[in-house]
């Protein structure tokens, strides 16, 4: 996965979900109280990824668990959806929308992690996979802003 632009900071969480997101304002107000800190996220050739610094683990904890909810198990996705865990990535879910895309979401510490690929023709999920257990592997347990 190979980024194809400049790095994107939101530092508020108005500035997240300013891309149409439903309900933004709730969405927003929810945000602030997990201690939104800031989101970077990048464009690859395949898709896009992100990184959201909140103000706790259990705060990326829950943030995770949201978007779980609202994008890989909620009435929004496809019945024929394929979900898997990525062993040695602790707290790493990730989906395959068949013939879409695959995401996988993980936290480290204060950080939520979102991993993308769209996929175009097939429902290969290694690219997410290598790219999460790269992350993983630089970040866990080691200083700097998602640490607790």
């Amino acid at each position: 996965m190979q980024r194809t632009g400049p790095a994107t900071a939101d530092l508020t969480p108005a500035q997240w979900t300013s891309g149409g997101v439903p309900d933004a304002a709730a969405e927003n107000k929810r945000l602030a109280k997990e201690g939104f800190r800031e989101v970077i996220s990048v464009q690859t050739s395949q898709g896009v990824s992100w990184a959201m610094q909140l103000g706790s683990a259990s705060a990326a904890a829950r943030e995770e668990a949201t978007e779980l909810k609202e994008f890989a198990s909620g009435p929004q996705a496809p019945a024929n959806t394929t979900r898997f865990t990525i062993p040695g990535v602790a707290s790493a879910k990730g989906w395959v929308f068949p013939n879409a895309d695959a995401n996988v979401l993980f936290t480290e510490g204060r950080c939520l992690m979102l991993v993308g690929d769209d996929l175009t023709t097939n429902d290969n999920k290694l690219p997410v996979v290598a790219a999460a257990h790269a992350i993983w592997t630089r970040t866990h347990a080691k200083p700097g802003p998602c640490a607790t």
